[in-house]
């Protein structure tokens, strides 16, 4: 699924407007627009990967888990990420798969690695 897909589904589902969505992201310190929440749903390829902070304010906006709106957003610039249950502890392992990939594809790859690892996401944040 990618960015604007999960964005118009669980909007819809929450019956949320735009601006809401962005009332709620910064009720849990986040700071983003209604209008930058929409320019994500306008088209399903991004020009590059969203900043750190933007994917944070929207899986709050949203009350989903930061690390599906990284997999969506790095589905939205053409990349697929992937999650592997690793051992006895539950430990996340982010796979892309880069076969034939461009360089800036890698890069977008990179960008979404230093998303995850800059939102402060623990061990503790997957347990269910």
């Amino acid at each position: 699924m990618d960015l604007a897909t999960l964005i118009e589904t669980r909007r819809r589902e929450l019956g949320l407007s735009y601006e809401q969505v962005a009332a709620r992201a910064a009720r849990h310190g986040h700071k983003i627009s209604g209008s930058a929440v929409h320019k994500y749903t306008r088209s399903g390829v991004l020009p590059g990967f969203p900043k750190p902070d933007t994917l944070a304010a929207i899986a709050a906006g949203l009350d989903v888990k930061v690390d599906q709106v990284v997999v969506a957003a790095a589905a939205s610039v053409g990349l697929q990420l992937t999650t592997h249950t690793i051992g006895d502890d539950q430990t996340q392992a982010w796979l892309a798969l880069t076969a034939n990939r461009t360089p800036e594809e890698v890069q977008e790859l990179l960008a979404a690695v230093t998303t995850l690892l800059s939102t402060g996401r623990t061990r503790s944040d997957t347990d269910s």
